[in-house]
């Protein structure tokens, strides 16, 4: 019962602080769109020239999208479930979902894909200047 006391009351109290501190701390705050890129595990089989050009074009439109500003970060994990993440900057969810939509790895269904609004300081990403 203490143990849950403990916990309760530091939650509460970090709480405070940040509510405290809120207007300062979300200055800095901004909204992307987290992206979780998943495997559909009953994708058409492809022969490996067709899978290798829609890599290359999945590759492609995430530099595509890199350049123009709205990936801030895009990588696979690390695991043998494939998939990956991407943290978009979008002006809304609609906009982060006609992202995606274009991306040729989700089109040819190699892909699926959540999307999620995430705060996160700007400063995280050196790129970030507004």
């Amino acid at each position: 019962m203490r143990i849950l006391l403990l916990v309760f009351s530091s939650i509460i109290f970090s709480q405070s602080i940040f509510a405290q501190n809120n207007v300062e701390d979300m200055k800095n705050m901004r909204e992307y769109y987290f992206v979780e890129l998943l495997r559909i595990d009953d994708r058409p089989v492809l022969d490996s020239v067709t899978s290798s050009e829609i890599q290359k074009a999945h590759l492609k439109n995430i530099d595509s999208l890199r350049m123009a500003g709205k990936l801030v970060l895009a990588g696979p994990f690390g695991d043998d479930k494939g998939g990956g993440i991407f943290i978009m900057k979008a002006a809304s969810i609609e906009e982060a979902t006609e992202m995606c939509e274009s991306d040729p790895a989700i089109k040819n269904r190699r892909l699926n894909y959540k999307i999620r609004p995430w705060w996160s300081d700007k400063r995280m990403f050196t790129s970030e200047k507004d």
